[in-house]
């Protein structure tokens, strides 16, 4: 697919000058740009292992484990 973008003379200078240093076309550096984007943007999930988990029937209930707690000794602050 080929797009058309604007960008600012200086933007577009840096990225000659960049595309030059690190031996890449321009458009290679804008389509990279545009992935790393994307990936940063997109709406994670959690795995369907994370999300069917129903806990462990074993553990105590977190209120057992509460009665368990004394008070500490010294202050820590």
């Amino acid at each position: 697919m080929n797009i058309n973008i604007y960008i600012e003379d200086k933007l577009a200078e840096q990225l000659a000058k960049y595309a030059e240093r690190f031996h890449r076309k321009k458009n290679s550096i804008v389509r990279e740009a545009i992935r790393d984007w994307l990936t940063r943007h997109t709406e994670r999930q959690w795995p369907d292992t994370i999300l069917q988990f129903t806990g462990i029937q074993e553990f105590p209930d977190i209120e057992e484990l509460r009665k368990n707690i004394s008070e500490p000794t010294k202050k820590l602050f």
